[in-house]
């Protein structure tokens, strides 16, 4: 009998060790929760919308100032523009309260509702700051709703508002730029990642979504590819691809040639017909994940498939000169249904992830 007690506890335990490890909770990336305050309600309006409040006197002068900056476009398949600047009445406050992407630009002299509007909402130790320097720029974050950015512009006077804003926007520009990216990065990991398990053998790990799948997983060619499509046949939503590729490099040989001809050759051996449409890149330099990097971006066609298809594309490059090796990240979109551009930034949060071991 008590052979049977024994034989039956250890069957018992052995079950529920089994259960354990089959209730272990996936891995989770949890760098964009940060900026949410979850405890608001949600915002209104669409990430690119940003919504000027300026009185009726300075709003031509001040959307003169920022449009440029804030609307500028990038070269894809087609030019796409980052944001849309939309000037709002001050009668407006209040039903714009709970939007996610506002400015407001006056003065400490001003009579107008939007000059009253920042007088009644800052602290006075800001207030006083702008007496004592002439003018300041303020950001506030999830004031009323969950997801919200704030850009106060105060100045003493009407010509040191212009003045502000002509020397702070392309800041401006850079900080909407952020919490855009911020958002596409949350949305690129609601869901869990795959396990870090995969690239034990590998000299870097990245954060890559559950959702995606392997396209390619080259070992020798030191490559490997995830790719997410759509579980439908309808255009409504992007194929997304993310790819990964290193190579030994005693000295520092990243440059713009070395980065289009490695990308050209990538493409030959893992996307057999795809083409840079070499009259629509761009590049720049780019910090991604830490790492300061070259960034070429563009357009790609494929007219080898059935009727031609095509899309939009980006890729990082750095030397790691610790571990003496060239890294290429590679993002590309097929969206024929809608932008590229926001996509090409939920991929880069995505790229972003990589670490160098």
């Amino acid at each position: 009998m008590k052979r049977l007690t024994l034989a039956f506890l250890i069957i018992l335990l052995l079950g529920f060790a089994a259960c354990k490890r089959e209730t272990v909770p996936p891995s989770v990336y949890d760098k964009y929760d940060h900026y949410l305050d979850k405890s608001k309600p949600m915002a209104f309006g669409d990430d690119r919308d940003i919504q000027l409040f300026v009185s009726d006197e300075l709003q031509a002068d001040i959307m003169d100032i920022l449009a440029p900056s804030l609307t500028r476009k990038v070269q894809l398949s087609v030019l796409e523009q980052y944001f849309y600047l939309q000037p709002v009445s001050g009668d407006k406050i209040k039903e714009f309260a709970n939007y996610k992407n506002l400015i407001f630009c006056g003065t400490l002299d001003g009579g107008d509702k939007v000059s009253r509007h920042i007088r009644s909402t800052l602290k006075q130790d800001i207030l006083d700051r702008v007496k004592a320097s002439g003018a300041e720029m303020v950001m506030a974050s999830n004031v009323t709703v969950r997801d919200q950015l704030l850009l106060y512009l105060v100045a003493s006077d009407a010509q040191a508002l212009q003045q502000l804003a002509s020397s702070r926007k392309d800041q401006i520009f850079e900080k909407f730029l952020e919490r855009y990216s911020l958002r596409q990065g949350y949305q690129a990991y609601v869901n869990a990642v795959i396990d870090n398990k995969l690239f034990r053998s590998l000299p870097y790990t990245i954060q890559i979504p559950q959702l995606f799948d392997i396209y390619s997983n080259n070992p020798e060619g030191n490559f490997m590819s995830f790719v997410y499509k759509p579980r439908t046949t309808q255009r409504d939503l992007p194929d997304k691809f993310v790819s990964i590729y290193y190579e030994a490099m005693p000295q520092n040989k990243v440059n713009r040639e070395w980065l289009l001809e490695k990308r050209k050759e990538l493409l030959a051996d893992h996307f057999p017909g795809d083409q840079i449409l070499e009259d629509k890149i761009e590049y720049d330099y780019f910090q991604i994940g830490g790492y300061d990097a070259l960034r070429l971006r563009g357009a790609w066609i494929n007219s080898g498939i059935s009727g031609g298809v095509g899309g939009a594309f980006q890729t990082y490059a750095f030397w790691h000169a610790p571990s003496q090796t060239a890294f290429v990240v590679d993002n590309i979109v097929y969206f024929p249904a809608g932008d590229k551009l926001p996509v090409l930034l939920e991929l880069e949060q995505i790229s972003a992830s990589l670490r160098v071991k």
